[in-house]
């Protein structure tokens, strides 16, 4: 008997660019849509997140950058697409950075 696979989620990070939605890639706009939890930036606009999923958990990033990777990473090892939405470009922010260097 072969043992069960356990299923891994992953993180994704999107920069939610200049602000405008039509303005996502389509490969952000398709993660965006998955998503079963989406960690948010507060200045990423409201346009942008209308765009979760529907019953998406929605929240904020709350703390230091190790603090949202170990969350990031929790609900990943729990099996969720988890999808970190940064307001603008992810990699010009030190923050964010540091939370990709985390979870990789």
């Amino acid at each position: 008997m072969t043992p069960a696979r356990k299923t891994t989620g992953r993180v994704a990070f999107v920069g939610s660019g200049p602000g405008d939605a039509g303005l996502l890639t389509v490969r952000a706009q398709e993660l965006l849509t998955k998503a079963e939890v989406v960690v948010t930036d507060p200045d990423v606009p409201q346009a942008v997140l209308a765009m979760a999923a529907e019953g998406a958990e929605v929240r904020p990033a709350v703390g230091e950058a190790a603090e949202v990777a170990k969350d990031l990473t929790a609900e990943a090892k729990a099996g969720r697409l988890v999808l970190r939405l940064v307001a603008g470009d992810p990699l010009t922010t030190p923050a964010v950075v540091a939370e990709v260097q985390a979870v990789a």
